[in-house]
């Protein structure tokens, strides 16, 4: 246990010492916030295809994005620097065990993304008035949507070396962004984008935020709680087999 915490406390430090880690991570959901709400929010109409206020769409998808972006971006980030410094493949020689190290990824990733959530839902509630229903669901989502896109994040890292694997993790999450009803619903995408949209992890995530924050529907929102949790699962099980600390 000792030495999760340690790593947790150097993976912190090394994260908020990286400027662009951190304007990543607290940036660039809210800019996707602030340019979704001033080019559609007044087309609540063509967007929702009812009167549906859009802010009240918007606001889990943002979230969604949220911990998409800087569960991904922290964790690729982290394991490529590490590479670059030559510290990766020393860890071989440490103590440290590859599920302990795992553990931290998804403990440190899991304390990025809450703050990251946080910084989103304060503004659109400063900026946009935009108060979010939070209950012991959205909570569960917001922790099981961490570790699936933490895990996410482990696989590309350790199977892509370099900055190939920066720029896996954009062309992973970029479209994920506008295929999952982040933005504008699913159902307003073509046929062929919508199948895309039923295998993305984020569709799910982004469901069941709006299941749990906006509807009410706690049923929907619990099957997409399960099935993010499964992907959680799967993906930090990948992650640990694929982790090879002298290929590094």
């Amino acid at each position: 246990m000792s030495r999760i915490t340690t790593d947790i406390k150097y993976s912190l430090l090394q994260f908020f010492r990286n400027r662009q880690s951190v304007l990543v991570t607290f940036l660039f959901p809210v800019v996707f916030l602030v340019m979704a709400w001033y080019l559609f929010g007044s087309r609540a109409d063509y967007v929702m295809g009812n009167s549906a206020l859009y802010a009240d769409f918007l606001l889990p998808g943002i979230v969604g994005i949220a911990i998409m972006v800087s569960a991904v971006d922290h964790t690729v980030g982290f394991v490529s620097r590490l590479r670059a410094a030559g510290i990766f493949r020393k860890l071989a020689m440490t103590p440290i065990r590859r599920i302990e190290w795992n553990v931290s990824r998804v403990l440190t990733g899991t304390v990025v993304v809450l703050l990251s959530v946080a910084v989103s839902l304060a503004v659109a509630w400063l900026a946009f008035g935009v108060t979010p229903g939070l209950n012991l669901i959205v909570a569960l989502l917001v922790l099981a949507g961490g570790v699936m896109f933490i895990g996410m994040g482990m696989v590309i890292a350790y199977i892509i070396k370099g900055d190939e694997a920066a720029n896996a993790a954009f062309t992973v999450t970029l479209p994920l962004i506008f295929l999952s009803g982040s933005i504008f619903p699913v159902g307003r995408l073509p046929w062929f984008l919508q199948a895309v949209a039923a295998i993305s992890p984020l569709t799910y995530l982004n469901d069941g935020l709006r299941s749990a924050m906006v509807t009410g529907n706690m049923s929907s929102a619990v099957a997409d709680l399960a099935v993010v949790s499964a992907l959680a699962l799967i993906f930090f099980s990948i992650g640990v087999i694929a982790l090879r600390w002298r290929e590094g």
